[in-house]
Order: structure tokens, then sequence, then C-alpha cells
């Protein structure tokens, strides 16, 4: 999936801001827009370390090596960008969820977990099925809530049925949730009825579910990961345990008995969020500013914007919302109304 979000735009500089994976021929769709001199386009695709030569090569082909920015999920993945030549800026993805839709509110707690994961059934690959967010984990879990969409998507809904979530899930007893569309009021809901969330991929960007357990006072069981999500992880917060299913009932069942201070958990979620915009304004946007010799006050255009941030990330406009099979289908709808937005330049 890939969101492109017109972020700033005057006289000097236009700023765009990428989320999602980042396939290689989107560099050729971005050559397409209407160009000024100062665009910069700064990305957040999750990707590791040991693959981190990918775009390398295609950025230095299309001279976009000083117009295209990554910020980085983790210190090690932002370490090795700046290695590999890449200008980057160590921001977690995270830090531009809109924490206002989600609160710790006194609900009862119905469920001893919530498993917020999409299923991935491909029967030509049905490897997929267990190796991507890895449900068999939760086997062992006794009352277990499953959702299939993070509320700050706006798109919650599933058309995968009991029957499939059953079958590679193997909870003992499990509620699916995803049945009927959910409004994200209902998530957070739920998410305030649950004692625990789980993370449980091995592979994954910064993970969005993650954070929205943590801003509803949820304390996390993950699993070892690569990505970033694990920076938001207090010993208090969390437990990383072990890829097995004895491990993660453990964790789960020390929450249960063990709950940590929600309201302090939100706190502390809320305070990193905040250190991460203040290095995304002071240094990130100070550094573009800087380059295109504009002088509008990076935190105030950061405030200004991030609203506006909030509503493209969780809108379900479809010209903004790529897969990379439906690139060629969505992409003149994007860049048509990102050149409007923008103007001819």
């Amino acid at each position: 999936m890939l969101r492109v979000v017109p972020f700033f735009s005057s006289e000097k500089c236009r700023i765009f801001l990428v989320f999602g994976v980042f396939p290689y021929g989107v560099i050729e769709e971005i050559l397409k827009l209407p160009k000024k001199l100062n665009d910069y386009f700064i990305l957040n695709d999750s990707f590791y370390p040991e693959n981190i030569e990918r775009y390398l090569d295609g950025l230095k082909k299309y001279n976009l090596e000083n117009n295209v920015i990554f910020t980085s999920n983790t210190r090690e993945i932002h370490e090795a960008r700046l290695n590999a030549g890449y200008k980057s800026y160590f921001v977690n993805h995270n830090c531009f969820i809109n924490e206002t839709l989600f609160k710790v509110m006194p609900e009862k707690k119905i469920f001893d977990a919530v498993y917020i994961g999409r299923f991935t059934y491909r029967a030509d690959k049905p490897q997929w099925n267990n190796e991507l967010k890895r449900h068999f984990l939760t086997s062992k879990i006794e009352n277990l809530a499953l959702l299939e969409s993070c509320a700050n998507l706006n798109n919650v809904v599933s058309n995968i049925d009991l029957a499939m979530t059953q079958k590679y899930c193997k909870a003992k007893n499990c509620k699916y949730c995803n049945d009927k569309k959910l409004p994200q009021e209902q998530v957070v809901k739920i998410l305030n009825q649950s004692k625990v969330g789980l993370i449980l991929s091995e592979l994954e960007g910064t993970c969005r579910a993650s954070s929205e357990y943590l801003l509803c006072g949820l304390p996390v069981v993950s699993t070892e990961s690569k990505g970033g999500r694990d920076i938001w992880y207090t010993k208090q917060n969390s437990i990383i345990c072990e890829s097995t299913q004895d491990s993660v009932k453990e964790a789960v069942d020390y929450f249960v008995s063990n709950p940590p201070n929600s309201k302090k958990v939100r706190e502390e979620c809320i305070k990193q969020i905040a250190e991460h915009r203040a290095r995304f304004a002071n240094e990130t946007l100070n550094d573009l500013f800087r380059l295109a010799g504009e002088n509008a006050d990076p935190e105030k255009v950061l405030l200004e914007n991030l609203s506006a941030t909030h509503e493209w990330i969780g809108s379900n406009k479809k010209s903004y919302d790529f897969n990379s099979k439906r690139m060629t289908k969505y992409s003149n709808g994007l860049f048509a109304k990102m050149s409007r937005f923008f103007g001819k330049g």
C-alpha cells in the first residue's frame, strides 16, 4: 500500500509525504508530476538494512538524490541508509498517528487479549497464511478478540469469515469482530474492553496497531521483530517474547494478572510521539526549508498541517491508496489530483 500526502506548498518549495511500501516504479510516477526545482518527497517505507541498496540506483538515475528524503523507524535503519548514501532522519512513522482518536475508557474488560492483524489468505500461496501476522501463535489464549484493520486507517472491514479465522488462528475462544464494518469508535471500544494488545509478526514496519494499543492504555505482547515497532516499548508497557504459543500465552497471562497503569501507558506513548514530531520539524523540515530558502517556521508548519495529514492518511480515497499491482489503474487519478492541489509549478 502507498499513500502520498501533499504536506506543504509555497513559492520556494513543495513537500510530499509518502507512506507505505515504496515500489521502484513509483520513482517514474513521481517524474510525471509538474515540477518545481525544490520538490521534496519524504518517504517512510519500512525497508530493512539488509536490502538497503534497492532504491539508490533509481534515485541517481533520475537525479532525485537531493529530492527524496527518508524518515527511518529505527536508528539502525537510519544509520544504514546514511551509510548507503541516502538522506535520512530518525523519525518513526507512528508519530503521524492521530492520537486524538484513541483514549482510555472505563469499559469492562471482556477479552484477555486483542489482536489487530489482517488475515492474508491466498489459495495459491498457503504459506502466507501463517508467515505474516502469525495468528497461529494465539492458539493457547483462552479469550481473544480479533480485528483486521487499524482504527487510524478508517477502513475497518473484512470479508474473511469466522471459519477462516478459526482455521488459521486456532484460539480456544476467539471473537471475530469484523463480520461487519466497524466505525473507528467501535474499534477503540473493543481495545478498551481488552487487557492486552498482541503483535506477532516477525517483519513489519512500525505497525500502527501497536501504537493504537498503547494510546488506549493497553500493554503490548510482541514477538521479536524488525521494522521499528519496538522503539515504543518499555519494561512497563510491553513484553517481547519468543515466537511460540506458550511464550505468547505466558506473557498475556502476566499482564492479565499484573496490569500496568493505563493512563501512564498512554501518556508515555504521547510523550514519545511528541519527541519524534519535534525531530521531524526541527531537523527534517528545518533542513529542507534551509536548502530551499524558505523562511517558514517548521514547528508551526507541522502543527498547521498535522490535522490534514491525519485526514489524508485515514481516508479511503483510492486515488491516494495503492496496491502495487493496481498502480497503473490509480496513478493517473492520484497525480492529477496532486497536480491540481499544488498547481502547475
